[in-house]
């Protein structure tokens, strides 16, 4: 089961419970937590998240007439609540906003960050995955695993990292954050 999560900050704290409400709306389970000026949010599989948060958006910027900047994440974690001040009224996901400010130290330090949070062997499982283009069969194989053995250490890893590599945005934020980390 992927597990989605996103920031969203208003620029009018008073929506907040209008937002509430058309979140439940959008998605079937969902967990809204507030705090401070931002709301977590946090559903499971549901595999057009991206696509739905883009339309909740575009519906809330003309309904409310307020600014609306969400940033999907691969985790909740206050490293990426800064990037909301990237998003500036539009959805990205944390990929997007690392890719465009790559240069920037913030971004190198806190690639770092997250790196140095990962443990050796997770981190040498997920490089191999992603050098086996997220093939599980081609990936046991290159470290000579059963496959039952290489899912475990794939399940490991999200359970220690929390990163769902099973989604597509988290594990090219992997590959980013790999890349910026060379």
């Amino acid at each position: 089961m992927i597990i989605n999560r996103a920031y969203i900050k208003l620029d009018n704290k008073k929506y907040f419970p209008s937002i509430e409400d058309v979140l439940k709306q959008y998605f079937f389970e969902v967990e809204i937590i507030s705090k401070e000026d931002v709301l977590m949010v946090l559903t499971n599989n549901n595999e057009s998240f991206l696509l739905q948060l883009t339309k909740l958006h575009d519906s809330l910027v003309m309904d409310l007439n307020t600014k609306v900047s969400i940033l999907v994440v691969p985790f909740f974690d206050k490293i990426f609540i800064k990037y909301l001040n990237y998003v500036n009224n539009d959805v990205c996901t944390v990929f997007d906003v690392f890719l465009k400010n790559i240069n920037l130290d913030v971004v190198k330090e806190d690639s770092k960050i997250i790196i140095q949070s990962i443990e050796k062997k997770d981190l040498d499982t997920i490089k191999a995955f992603l050098m086996c283009n997220a093939n599980s069969c081609a990936t046991a194989n290159e470290l000579y695993l059963h496959r039952n053995s290489f899912n475990y250490r794939m399940n490991s890893f999200i359970n220690n990292t929390s990163m769902d590599i099973r989604d597509i945005n988290t594990l090219m934020f992997i590959q980013l954050i790999l890349s910026i980390n060379k």
